[in-house]
């Protein structure tokens, strides 16, 4: 019996999440702008009617459009992975840089729409104001990622793992149903959440583990030799620079794939088996 939240997770359309956070995300900036308002009436400040709003809505334009980057970035490196540890700290990274940008493209909106007034528009010291954009803006990255992380980490627990015959495997990705034959797959590849197929002509992603892989193909002809490699070993061509860790395979079509100490005696057993 199919999981019904995968069901539901599966059939929301990618289009649908980006328009759903522009709204939310407009309203949220809109309400703040009043209320921005409001404070600065109370408190005897003098500014236009439009202020509040310039400030507010080039803050959320800036963030809306850099989201695509961090989905982006999400998308290949997850947190709830076995490799959380070296991604969070290129999230750190990137939550900084994140800030910077966001700033940098928020102040040339204000200053072009305070031009356009016969204005000119301060952001003040910006040592201090980085500082503060940061403090806010590093919760905001972080709460984008922590949520789509939990909707990878949804999808990949509730996942239906592809379907293998005695000579296929079947699965689904957003371009639709595929079929493959099994001596027609040279590799796959891990990536982040996703497992790419290589045959000799395309590549196909499909949301699944490589230990998925590892255990549906246990028997076959494929073989685990990195934690990101699975090969096919009747694709294999030789296998060169055995004194390094990882030494290099190559597969008939030219392409050079590492093979760690860990998986390489395994291999060479079941080369010489073959031969």
């Amino acid at each position: 019996m199919k999981n019904p939240l995968l069901i539901i997770i599966r059939r929301w359309p990618l289009w649908s999440f980006w328009l759903g956070l522009f709204v939310v995300g407009l309203l949220l900036a809109v309400f703040n702008s009043l209320t921005t308002g409001d404070d600065l009436t109370r408190n005897q400040v003098s500014f236009k009617p439009w202020e509040p709003f310039s400030w507010e809505l080039t803050s959320f334009f800036a963030i809306y459009l850099l989201f695509f980057v961090v989905f982006w970035l999400t998308e290949r490196k997850p947190l709830f992975t076995q490799n959380w540890l070296p991604n969070t700290f290129i999230h750190v990274l990137a939550s900084v840089l994140f800030s910077v940008t966001h700033v940098m493209i928020m102040v040339a909106l204000r200053q072009m729409i305070y031009a356009s007034q016969g204005m000119v528009y301060d952001f003040g010291d910006w040592s201090q104001e980085l500082l503060y954009e940061y403090r806010k803006d590093v919760v905001t990255y972080f709460v984008f990622v922590l949520s789509l992380s939990v909707y990878n980490w949804a999808l990949d627990k509730f996942q239906q793992a592809p379907e293998k015959s005695s000579e296929s495997i079947r699965f689904k990705n957003k371009s639709g149903w595929h079929r493959l034959l099994l001596t027609d797959i040279c590799t796959i590849e891990s990536g982040g959440n996703y497992v790419y197929f290589n045959t000799k002509g395309q590549v196909y992603a499909n949301r699944a583990t490589m230990k998925q892989m590892s255990e549906m193909l246990n028997g076959d002809t494929f073989m685990r030799i990195h934690r990101s490699f699975i090969v096919n070993i009747n694709h294999i061509k030789t296998i060169t620079e055995l004194d390094k860790d990882p030494c290099s395979l190559i597969l008939r079509s030219g392409k050079a794939v590492p093979v760690s100490r860990k998986y390489r005696q395994a291999l060479l057993d079941a080369l010489q088996a073959k031969n």
